[in-house]
């Protein structure tokens, strides 16, 4: 997968979503699977960071693997423990994103239950 991110050459994006969905039916793996879509959109916002604006497909791409992620994350608060810091890394890296592309990744991390708990932690 990075190697498909790192290189000049045209994205690929349907053939690494297939992969991460082949290896999930092969597996049945949640955890690790959900390590695949999460280095993925991983992936995918260091791309963007350094090489510009993409298309609307692109961020959609990304959103709805996003979304996929913390949905897994609000089902099992050990998989959120286990990647909750990539997850803040990958917010952190939004900050060169486009707008939309940010505030729809911050959506989908809000709505993950272990959040607020976390935060409201942090408030005491």
């Amino acid at each position: 997968m990075e190697k498909q991110f790192s290189s000049d050459r045209a994205l690929r994006l349907a053939e690494i979503k297939k992969e991460i969905t082949d290896f999930q039916k092969a597996t049945n793996d949640i955890k690790r699977t959900a390590d695949l879509m999460l280095l993925y959109v991983e992936q995918g916002v260091e791309y963007t960071t350094s090489f510009g604006y993409f298309s609307e497909s692109f961020y959609s791409s990304m959103v709805k693997m996003f979304d996929q992620v913390a949905t897994e994350c609000d089902n099992d608060e050990e998989l959120y423990n286990d990647l909750s810091n990539r997850i803040q890394e990958v917010l952190s890296m939004l900050d060169d994103c486009d707008w939309a592309f940010s505030e729809a990744i911050h959506e989908s991390y809000y709505s993950i239950g272990w959040v607020h708990d976390e935060e409201d932690d942090e408030e005491w």
